[in-house]
């Protein structure tokens, strides 16, 4: 399977998404755990059964997601809708 990409997702978008799978019973496989996480630099791998999302995050482009397109994409538009960016 192809893996999508969602580029320049603002960050509270990120940060919500990332809720959001948690919530949903994803789990961190791997994340960035180095003194500048969430202020130069960030990312994290989301694992549920066979499927991962990744998140790579920096203070210049903000979030960049790939995994599967229709996880990406739904989970995205939840968290736009959650923080009142759509309806």
């Amino acid at each position: 399977m192809k893996t999508f990409k969602l580029e320049e997702v603002p960050t509270d978008i990120g940060k919500q998404m990332i809720s959001i799978l948690k919530a949903d019973g994803w789990v961190p496989e791997d994340e960035y755990k180095n003194f500048d996480k969430g202020i130069d630099r960030d990312w994290i791998t989301m694992r549920l059964g066979d499927d991962t999302i990744e998140f790579y995050w920096d203070n210049w482009t903000e979030w960049e997601i790939k995994g599967q397109r229709d996880i990406v994409l739904s989970t995205n538009r939840r968290a736009e809708i959650d923080l009142g960016r759509k309806s």
